[in-house]
């Protein structure tokens, strides 16, 4: 059975081609302009009951994304694979939900743009630390040692709290690279 996938290219035609070439035949693609962004997810997957809005868009978003139906994990993840092996990746993925299928694409986009910052941010907030760690104490001059261990620790907390923002991510890298870079 053939699956359609929706892709939002931020207008680069030249990976929408290459995109169209990857997955034929097993999907069927379909590509959103910058001007369909109003329009709710429900329609472009042509649900029941949705209708194409009377508004355009007029703002513009420069990332691409991509739109599933409810596919298994392994699936996207080898679809992801294909797509960069021949180096047309998408990493910012949605997939239609009950609860998404309402929202507009521009609003979807951005949500998927706060998430996609959220866990890249925390995944090099984890990194950091983790090589922040092996760091030997005696490698570390007395003089930063406290401001290091500190650093440390802000940075263990944060990656622990379940409620931690985007913004404590930054503050906790921003405050943990310089003095790692002075014992490094």
């Amino acid at each position: 059975m053939e699956k359609k996938i929706l892709i939002y290219s931020a207008g680069n035609k030249e990976k929408e081609d290459k995109i169209k070439t990857i997955l034929h035949p097993d999907y069927t693609v379909e590509f959103i302009s910058e001007n369909e962004l109003n329009q709710k997810l429900g329609y472009h997957f042509r649900l029941e009951g949705f209708e194409k809005e009377d508004t355009e868009s007029d703002e513009s978003i420069a990332f691409d994304a991509m739109f599933l139906p409810v596919v298994p994990h392994e699936e996207i993840r080898e679809l992801s694979a294909k797509l960069r092996e021949q180096d047309a990746d998408v990493e910012r993925k949605a997939m239609l939900t009950e609860h998404n299928r309402n929202w507009t694409i521009l609003d979807l986009l951005k949500e998927i743009d706060e998430e996609h910052t959220y866990f890249k941010k925390r995944a090099e907030l984890n990194q950091l630390l983790l090589n922040s760690t092996k760091v030997k104490p005696e490698d570390i001059d007395a003089e930063i040692a406290p401001d290091f261990q500190k650093a440390v620790l802000f940075a263990y907390d944060t990656l622990q709290d379940k409620e931690s923002t985007t913004e404590l991510f930054e503050k906790a890298i921003d405050t943990l690279l310089p003095l790692y870079q002075k014992v490094n």
